[in-house]
């Protein structure tokens, strides 16, 4: 299935960023300046669990990044919100297009949870 691509982390983006991304080659949110990282998710469901957690009902896309493009800039570490468990990958650099394998639209059901990506 999409979004379980081994060697891949995925980062769930609004399509405003998305447009930024296509416009400037590079994806700096915001809250990379406040927090000091990107927060991304692996593969599976824990991509999912993210995507419903903090962007339900929202217009996102997940951006499939090649893990091999990013060398020392990915650590795993302790999430830093409350309710998820486990080591999430949290990206201290930007994200230049060049290391977006591809952008995966989000399946949702009728209450706007995401259920897939395709």
């Amino acid at each position: 299935p999409r979004g379980q691509e081994a060697g891949m982390l995925y980062d769930s983006i609004t399509m405003t960023d998305r447009k930024r991304l296509n416009r400037s080659g590079r994806y700096h949110p915001r809250r990379r300046d406040e927090e000091g990282f990107i927060h991304c998710s692996g593969a599976g469901a824990e991509l999912l669990t993210v995507a419903n957690r903090f962007y339900r009902g929202a217009d996102i896309a997940a951006l499939e990044i090649d893990d091999a493009m990013l060398g020392h800039m990915v650590h795993w570490e302790k999430p830093t919100h409350g309710g998820l468990t486990g080591l999430f990958p949290h990206l201290y650099g930007p994200i230049d297009a060049v290391m977006v394998a591809s952008v995966l639209a989000f399946e949702k059901d009728g209450n706007g949870n995401c259920t897939g990506l395709r």
